[in-house]
């Protein structure tokens, strides 16, 4: 009898093992799979932080031209404004033309020639 409660007590002792063995290794499969998510997780931050890295950087040379540049600020007024049409580029002129003399007989500017001050033989 007494082999019997040992038997017993050897085969309960072994179930409790194994079955305290699955338990573990669910909890640290599990653990496992949270940590492969969490570093998922930590690649897809790392791309956003550089993309938002990037979109500081451009907007830091936005502000700057703006700072700078009369005619990016035009620019970018009239594009906030909705005054330019998609694919527009804008234009500044700074100073009109000079005024162009013409011939009274054409509508186009007259030619200067130069002169030669010896006569060709």
């Amino acid at each position: 009898m007494l082999k019997e409660i040992v038997t017993w007590l050897i085969g309960l002792g072994l179930v409790v093992l194994v079955g305290y063995g699955y338990v573990q290794q669910r909890e640290m499969s599990s653990r496992y799979k949270e940590l492969q998510q969490t570093e998922l997780e930590i690649e897809r931050m790392k791309e956003e932080i550089q993309s938002l890295e990037e979109k500081v950087s451009a907007a830091r040379l936005k502000v700057q031209s703006l700072v700078s540049d009369p005619t990016e600020i035009e620019a970018t007024i009239r594009q906030e404004r909705q005054l330019t049409r998609p694919g527009e580029q804008v234009f500044r002129i700074e100073e009109a033309p000079a005024p162009v003399s013409t011939d009274s007989n054409t509508d186009s500017p007259q030619k200067t020639e130069a002169v030669d001050s010896e006569p060709a033989l």
